[in-house]
C-alpha cells in the first residue's frame, strides 16, 4: 500500500532558403516513428498525478486535523493519531485514491481502451496462472532478502481491520488498475508502443511505485501479468479481479498462523523450495500459453446493432 495517441512525428518546416538548395529529384520523407519520450509523456503525467495525490492527502489532512484539534470539538486530534489508527489510515488512503481518480478524469488521462479488442474474461486460467506464479515469486523474495520498510509500521494492522481489508482488497485494486493498466499501459499502446513492451514498462513502473524493496520485484511481476491479461481481454475487470485476489491472499495469509512462515520452512529445506518454485513457474508458463491460445480464439465482443 502506498500514499501515491497515435503520436504523429511532425517535422518542422524548413526555411525557403534551404528548400531552394535541395538537389533536384531528391525528396525527403518525414519519419513516422514517434519519439519514445512523447509516447511516455502521458504515462509520466499519470504517475505524477498518482504520487501527488499520495503526498497531498496527508498534507491537507494536517491542516484540517489541526483546525479540528484547535476547535476542541473532538479533543486532541492530529495526523499522527489518525495515521496510527487502521481506520484513520484507511480513510486517508481512500481519500488519496479518490483524488487520483477525480484528477485522471478531470485531465482526461484515462485511455478509452487503447484500441484493444474486447473479449471474454477467461478468469479461471488467469487465476490459476497467478496462484502458481505466487510460489516462485515468494521464493525469489526469500532468496534476495530485500529489506521490507513496512515492518514495524502502521501498514500491517490494516490487514486485521475491516475497513483496511476493504481498502486493500477492493478500493486499491480498482484504482490501481485504472491508473496503471487503463491509463499508463493504455497511453503507451495508444502512442504506438508494442503490447509486450508496453506491458513490461507499465509493470516495472507498478513495481517501482511501491517504494518498498521487498515489494518491488513481486509487484513488477504481478503488474506484467495484470497488464498482459488486460491486453488479451481488453477488459479492465479481468485485471481488477486478479489484483483483488492477489491482495486478498495476502490478507488471508496475514490472518493465519502461517503469516511469518517462509516457503523453506513449509517444505523443510531451501532445495525443496527451489524445486517447488521451478515446478510452479513451469506450470504458470504453461497455463499462460493456454490462456493466450484461448484469448486468441475467443470471438471479439461487439455490440449488437438492429438493422431495419
Amino acid at each position: 500500500m502506498h500514499f501515491r495517441q497515435a503520436i504523429i512525428a511532425i517535422s518542422g518546416p524548413g526555411s525557403r532558403h534551404l528548400r531552394k538548395q535541395k538537389p533536384r529529384g531528391r525528396t525527403t520523407v518525414a519519419t513516422t516513428k514517434p519519439p519514445e519520450i512523447r509516447i511516455m509523456k502521458k504515462a509520466i503525467s499519470v504517475i505524477i498525478i498518482f504520487l501527488a495525490a499520495q503526498v497531498a492527502t496527508p498534507i491537507v489532512a494536517v491542516y484540517i486535523l489541526k483546525a479540528i484539534g484547535d476547535s476542541g470539538l473532538f479533543g486532541q486530534v492530529n495526523l499522527e493519531t489518525v495515521a496510527d489508527s487502521p481506520i484513520g489510515l484507511s480513510i486517508l488512503l481512500i481519500i488519496a485514491y479518490g483524488t487520483t481518480v477525480l484528477a485522471l478524469y478531470g485531465f482526461r488521462l484515462l485511455s478509452p481502451g487503447a484500441g484493444l479488442a474486447r473479449r471474454a474474461l477467461h478468469i479461471i486460467p488467469a487465476v490459476l496462472t497467478l496462484l502458481f506464479a505466487e510460489v516462485p515469486i515468494t521464493f525469489m523474495q526469500e532468496i534476495l532478502k530485500l529489506p521490507d520498510i513496512t515492518v514495524n509500521t502502521n501498514v500491517g494492522p490494516l490487514m486485521h481491520n475491516v475497513l483496511g481489508i476493504i481498502t486493500i482488497v477492493i478500493v486499491g485494486p480498482v484504482v490501481e488498475e485504472l491508473v496503471f493498466r487503463r491509463a499508463v499501459l493504455g497511453s503507451l499502446m495508444e502512442g504506438g508502443m508494442r503490447p509486450l513492451r508496453a506491458v513490461i514498462i507499465s509493470g516495472l513502473l507498478f513495481g517501482l511505485i511501491h517504494f518498498n524493496p521487498a515489494q518491488m520485484l513481486p509487484a513488477a511481476i504481478l503488474g506484467c501479468l495484470l497488464g498482459w491479461v488486460y491486453v488479451r481481454t481488453g477488459n479492465l475487470l479481468s485485471s481488477i479481479i486478479l489484483h483483488a485476489i492477489n491482495n486478498g491472499l495476502s490478507v488471508l495469509i496475514a490472518n493465519t498462523a502461517y503469516a511469518d512462515t517462509t516457503l523453506s520452512e513449509l517444505t523443510g529445506s531451501t532445495a525443496l523450495s527451489a524445486v517447488a518454485a521451478c515446478l510452479c513457474a513451469g506450470i504458470a508458463i504453461l497455463l499462460l500459453r493456454i490462456y493466450n491460445k484461448h484469448t486468441e480464439e475467443e470471438p471479439i465482443i461487439t455490440e449488437e446493432v438492429n438493422e431495419d
